[in-house]
């Protein structure tokens, strides 16, 4: 998620690094941060990298979806697991 979401902030502008480390502290509510080092350079994306961004955004959205399908998958069936034991353990205890 971090490189598209990267890649989308550079689509717009360069950016120094303290920029980026900013915006993205602010979209993750302070989950993501990063060392000092970076917050000095400069990132800008190259007349390559402007070319592939929107097959390279498409791939890491497609990957996320699946990623998201996973998940899904799994906590419905954690979900329904849950619910199970909770009404198996009512029953045993009524």
């Amino acid at each position: 998620m971090l490189p598209l979401l990267l890649l989308s902030l550079l689509q717009e502008s360069s950016l120094y690094g303290s920029e980026i480390m900013k915006l993205i502290d602010n979209m993750s509510h302070g989950e993501w941060c990063s060392g000092p080092a970076a917050a000095r350079r400069i990132y800008t994306l190259t007349d390559a990298g402007r070319r592939e961004y929107p097959a390279t955004r498409e791939r890491l959205l497609d990957e996320l979806r699946s990623a998201h399908a996973v998940i899904d998958q799994h906590l419905k069936a954690l979900e329904t697991m849950v619910s199970g034991e909770r009404i198996d353990h009512e029953h045993n205890h009524s």
